[in-house]
């Protein structure tokens, strides 16, 4: 991951692929870990033997598993693809982008988390907490930290309406703010504009802004 510090240490310009190589190395080793280990002991004792048990964790796992495949699918070869938006250097708050900032590195996380569900091993369920606990620091610490200098306001507005990492219907969330949705697309426009000079890159959580709004939402939960 390339970055370019200022003077003061500020993130002046990030890798267009952002830490997204990082995390798939570390969420994918971490998996792969735990499907050559989970017979070994001791997690071997934490073996789900109860088939009924077994059978939903294999469910479960799958529906997480193509869940977070299809999350990923629809950033990067969607209709509005992420890659056109990092080159021009613009914020998105449109699409999947109003129910998670970073759909991409979300989709990962949540496939993998379905991977682990799938080996039937409650030992190896603690990986979950950690790609959750890895996507946060390594998001928070750096492309979050660009995207605020580059995009300021705007871009902590929007942190403020939207989860980092789990995904979640930010209308239902903001059903009862009492403003009518006229009213905060009108000022979400006057924001739509909004753009850093030049054009650097700033990873998966850059695309266009629009549909900016000023929904008074709940705190976030990811």
């Amino acid at each position: 991951m390339a970055v370019e510090t200022g003077r003061s240490g500020e993130l002046k310009r990030m890798s267009g692929l952002g830490v997204g190589p990082i995390y798939v190395l570390v969420t994918f080793g971490l998996t792969a870990l735990g499907w050559f280990v989970r017979g070994s002991e001791p997690l071997a004792g934490g073996a789900v033997t109860n088939p009924a048990a077994a059978i939903a964790m294999t469910v479960i796992g799958a529906a997480l598993l193509v869940s977070g495949a299809a999350l990923w699918a629809s950033v990067v070869f969607g209709r509005r693809s992420i890659l056109g938006y990092v080159r021009r250097g613009e914020l998105c708050t449109s699409g999947v982008y109003r129910y998670v900032r970073n759909p991409c590195y979300s989709g990962v996380m949540i496939a993998a988390s379905g991977a682990v569900v799938m080996m039937q091993n409650l030992w190896l369920l603690v990986l979950l907490p950690v790609f959750y606990l890895v996507l946060t620091l390594l998001v928070k610490y750096t492309e979050e930290r660009w995207l605020l200098s580059r995009f300021g306001n705007a871009y902590a507005g929007y942190m403020k309406r939207v989860n980092r990492c789990v995904p979640w219907p930010r209308d239902l969330r903001s059903a009862n703010t009492g403003i009518p949705r006229a009213k905060r697309v009108a000022e979400g426009d006057a924001l739509a504009g909004v753009h850093a000079e030049g054009r650097g890159h700033g990873g998966e959580s850059e695309a266009c802004l629009r549909d900016y709004s000023f929904d008074k939402s709940p705190p976030r939960i990811g």
